[in-house]
C-alpha cells in the first residue's frame, strides 16, 4: 500500500513539473507541421522553432524538395506572430490562433500561398554550423575565373579582417553577371584546407591554398554544377560583361 502511495506521489509531481514547463515554454516554441495550399500543389512543410540563449532559432524540413533542416533567415517572433525566411527566397509570415494553429502566409517570387500548420512536440532544431576565423595569410581580394557554357566569368573572392562565428564577414563578387554579391554564410578553414557557402547555400567554393605560390585551387559550386576555379591576389583583371545574361540562380 505504501508503495503504491508513493508511485502515485511521484506520478502527481512530475505531471506537476511537466505543466509548469509547458507554461514557461513560449507559445511559438516548438515543432510545427502541416501543408502550403499551393494551387495545384499541397507542399508538406515541419518548421521547428526554438530559443538559444534568449535569441530565437529555427530550421525549415521540406521532404518533396529534398530540404531538411535549413536554417531560418530574418527570423522575428513577437508574442504570437512570427515571421522568417528560406532557401530559395521563401518567407513565411504567421499569427498563433487561439485554437493553437499557426495560421499565415508562405510568399515566393511575388505569389503567395495560404498554410496551416500544428504543433506536433518539441523543437528539434538543426543549429547553425559556426564560422572559423579567415587566417591573416588568405586575407584580401583573390580574383580568377571559371567557364559556364562557352563563357569566361570573372569572380572576386573578398576575405576581410573581422566577422563572427555566426557572421563571417567576407563575399564573391561575379564580376560579369552584373557584379552580382554573395556574401558568405558560412567560413570554414582547417589549415590550408579552406569552405566557404554562398548566399543561402546554393552555391559554395571549397579549395587548397597554396602559400608558396599564392594561389587558391578548387571548385566552385553551383546547384548541382561543379566548376574548376582558381584564385590568384590581383593577378586577374575582369573581361567585357559577357553577352549573355542567363546565369543560375544565386539567391
Amino acid at each position: 500500500m505504501h508503495q503504491r502511495i508513493t508511485v502515485l506521489c511521484l506520478f502527481v509531481v512530475s505531471c506537476a513539473l511537466l505543466s509548469r514547463a509547458a507554461e514557461q515554454r513560449p507559445p511559438l516554441s516548438g515543432q510545427w507541421e502541416g501543408s502550403v495550399q499551393i494551387p495545384g500543389y499541397e507542399l508538406h512543410v515541419v518548421i521547428d522553432l526554438a530559443q538559444k540563449d534568449q535569441e530565437w532559432v529555427g530550421s525549415l524540413t521540406a521532404q518533396q524538395f529534398g530540404v531538411k533542416g535549413a536554417p531560418l533567415s530574418g527570423l522575428v517572433v513577437k508574442e504570437n506572430d512570427v515571421e522568417f525566411g528560406s532557401r530559395g527566397g521563401v518567407t513565411f509570415k504567421a499569427h498563433l490562433e487561439t485554437d493553437g494553429v499557426l495560421k499565415g502566409d508562405y510568399t515566393q517570387g511575388g505569389n503567395s500561398a495560404p498554410f496551416l500548420l500544428k504543433r506536433v512536440g518539441e523543437a528539434h532544431v538543426d543549429f547553425p554550423e559556426l564560422s572559423t576565423p579567415i587566417s591573416k595569410d588568405i586575407q584580401g581580394e583573390w580574383k580568377g575565373a571559371f567557364q559556364f557554357l562557352k563563357l569566361k566569368i570573372n569572380v572576386i573572392l573578398k576575405l576581410p579582417d573581422g566577422g563572427t562565428p555566426k557572421a563571417p564577414a567576407g563575399e564573391m563578387v561575379v564580376v560579369d553577371w552584373g557584379n552580382t554579391r554573395m556574401p558568405i554564410t558560412l567560413w570554414k578553414q582547417e589549415g590550408n584546407s579552406i569552405f566557404a557557402l554562398l548566399g543561402d547555400g546554393g552555391w559554395s567554393y571549397e579549395g587548397e591554398f597554396h602559400k608558396d605560390s599564392a594561389e587558391i585551387t578548387g571548385n566552385l559550386r553551383m546547384s548541382f554544377l561543379e566548376l574548376p576555379l582558381s584564385l590568384h591576389p590581383g593577378t586577374t583583371e575582369p573581361s567585357a560583361p559577357a553577352t549573355q545574361t542567363a546565369h543560375p540562380e544565386t539567391k
